[in-house]
């Protein structure tokens, strides 16, 4: 599945970064399923809403979709991923781009 389609939440993808090294990996590579929760709520708890998104989450290993992702992250946080980019596309297994395709969405909110 190329990048270009991943790259923005459509309804049925999500992608951001985590540790591919660490225990949510793990976890992952025993059992795809996967729940991404987005909460927000006004300091004082007067107002609030949640979604959850259900879904099979997979890290992204081709080389030129990791270079597009870490573009995508430093445009949205200002920063030039450049190095970065190349670090992980050069050894994509170690590359922290971690993708959901949502299936199933559900909310509540005050």
């Amino acid at each position: 599945m190329p990048l270009k389609r991943l790259l923005f939440f459509d309804g049925e993808t999500i992608c951001f970064m985590i540790n591919p090294r660490g225990s949510t990996a793990r976890n992952i590579q025993k059992n795809t399923d996967v729940l991404p929760k987005f909460t927000q709520t006004k300091p004082d708890l007067s107002k609030w809403f949640g979604v959850s998104c259900f879904g099979e989450g997979f890290f992204v290993r081709d080389a030129e979709d990791i270079r597009r992702g870490w573009k995508l992250l430093g445009r949205v946080m200002k920063t030039d991923y450049g190095e970065t980019a190349e670090k992980f596309s050069s050894n994509p297994e170690q590359s922290p781009l971690f993708c959901v395709e949502i299936e199933k969405m559900t909310g509540r909110c005050n």
